[in-house]
C-alpha cells in the first residue's frame, strides 16, 4: 500500500507534487488502523463531552479538557510506525504490527483517563443541586501543582449547609521542582498510594493535602472512590494491593467498575456493570457520601 512511495521521498524530503497525495494515503492507513481501537474511546468521549456542556450550562467552568478529537488523537500516536514504511525504514507488515499495537496501548490509556473523567465529573453534577458555590473544575493536574509545593483540589464546592467538598483527582502526584526542598517532596509524593478520586468534606475547604512530615504524607481523606475500566481487574494483584494500601489512608472505599464485576473486593464494596449510567454511578456516590451529606 505504502512501499509504493518509496521512490517519492528523498533523504526524508516529500517531493512538494507528491506531497498531498502522500500523507493523505498515510493517514489513511493510519485512520484503518486506529478504527479498530476507537469505539469505546469514543463512546466515552461523548459521554464526558454531555456532562461537560451540562456543566458549563449551569455555569461551571472546566478547564484541561479531553481530547477534542479522539480519533485525530488516536492517528498522532501511530504515524510515525505508518511512515518509517514511505520512508524505507520499514516493512509493512513490520510498521502495521507497531502501528497496531501502538494503537491498542494508547486506546487503552485514554479509555481509562476518559472514563475516571467521566466518573470525576459526574460526581461534581451530582452534588451541583447541594451547592451554593463550584469553584473552576480542572480536569487535568498540569500547572496546577508545578513549583507551588502543594497538592491543591481539582474542584471545591460549597454546601447549602456551609462546609465544603474538596475533589482531587489522581492527586498525589508532584508536578515538576525548581529546587531541593521541592525535588524532597516530589520523590516523596511518588511513593504515595494514587486513588483515583478522594473527597473531603470539611468545615473549610481543604487547599492542600500535602502532610511531608506525618506517616501517611498526605492528609487522609473522607471518603475514596476508585475507578475500574477493563475485564478482569478484580483477578491483577496490582488491583488487591492498590486496595490494601487505600485502607492505610481512609476505611470508607467504594470501587466504581465499568464492567460487570464482584460485588465486594477485599472487603471493599464494588458497583458493578456501570457502563456510560449515570444512574448506576449514583448508587456509587451515595455509598461514598452514606455517612457525610446526602446524595
Amino acid at each position: 500500500m505504502l512501499e509504493k512511495w518509496r521512490g517519492e521521498v528523498e533523504d526524508g524530503f516529500v517531493r512538494a507534487t507528491v506531497y498531498e497525495d502522500l500523507w493523505s494515503d498515510i493517514e489513511r492507513v493510519c485512520r484503518e488502523v486506529v478504527e479498530e481501537f476507537i469505539g469505546d474511546a469514543l463512546e466515552i468521549a461523548r459521554a464526558v463531552w454531555r456532562v461537560e456542556r451540562a456543566l458549563r450550562m449551569s455555569g461551571v467552568s472546566i478547564h484541561g479538557s479531553i481530547p477534542e478529537d479522539v480519533r485525530s488523537w488516536l492517528v498522532d500516536r501511530v504515524i510515525e510506525h505508518i511512515s518509517l514504511v514511505v520512508l524505507g525504514r520499514a516493512e509493512e507488515k513490520e510498521a502495521l504490527e507497531k502501528a497496531r499495537s501502538a494503537a491498542r496501548s494508547a486506546s487503552t490509556a485514554l479509555i481509562r483517563d476518559l472514563y475516571e473523567t467521566w466518573v470525576f465529573l459526574s460526581l461534581v453534577q451530582a452534588l451541583a443541586p447541594l451547592a451554593s458555590f463550584i469553584s473552576p473544575v480542572w480536569v487535568r493536574r498540569k500547572g496546577l501543582q508545578r513549583t507551588t509545593r502543594r497538592i491543591p483540589p481539582n474542584c471545591t464546592i460549597e454546601l447549602n449547609d456551609g462546609r465544603w467538598v474538596s475533589l482531587f483527582l489522581e492527586a498525589p502526584r508532584y508536578i515538576g521542582w525548581s529546587t531541593p526542598e521541592e525535588f524532597e517532596v516530589a520523590m516523596m509524593t511518588k511513593r504515595l498510594p494514587r486513588p483515583d478520586i478522594m473527597v473531603y468534606v470539611r468545615e473549610e475547604r481543604v487547599e492542600d493535602i500535602l502532610e511531608p512530615e506525618s506517616e501517611l504524607g498526605i492528609v487522609p481523606p473522607d471518603a475514596i472512590i476508585e475507578v475500574k475500566c477493563f475485564e478482569g481487574w478484580w483477578k491483577k494483584t496490582h488491583s488487591r494491593d492498590q486496595v490494601r494500601r487505600y485502607k492505610e489512608l481512609c476505611d470508607n472505599i467504594v470501587i466504581v467498575s465499568r464492567v460487570r464485576a464482584p460485588d465486594e473486593f477485599e472487603g471493599v464494596p464494588v458497583v458493578s456493570d456501570v457502563g456510560l449510567d449515570q444512574g448506576k454511578l449514583a448508587r456509587a456516590f451515595r455509598l461514598a457520601f452514606s455517612e457525610l451529606i446526602e446524595v
